[in-house]
């Protein structure tokens, strides 16, 4: 694999799939706010949502304003969960 290529061998959990789902409006609109709550608290949301907290296993550790804002915009606690993202 090239320096410039990304593995897709990595799962999605149950926001990675609430984004996924979503509508463009909504994934628009998450994103966003995911800026707009990182140039508040100086914290880049949306890169940490992009690169680790669609995938990871412990989404009890992801950032508190990545979860509020997708449950807000994505509705991500009324998706299935799947045994992949358990």
């Amino acid at each position: 694999m090239s320096k410039g290529e990304k593995s897709h061998s990595k799962s999605l959990n149950v926001l990675g799939i609430a984004y996924k789902d979503a509508t463009i409006a909504n994934q628009l609109r998450f994103k966003a706010e995911l800026l707009d709550a990182g140039e508040r608290d100086k914290t880049n949301y949306w890169r940490a949502f992009r690169d680790v907290w669609q995938y990871s296993e412990y989404i009890g550790k992801a950032p508190f304003m990545i979860v509020v804002i997708a449950d807000e915009v994505l509705d991500y606690e009324n998706q299935p969960i799947s045994d992949a993202a358990l």
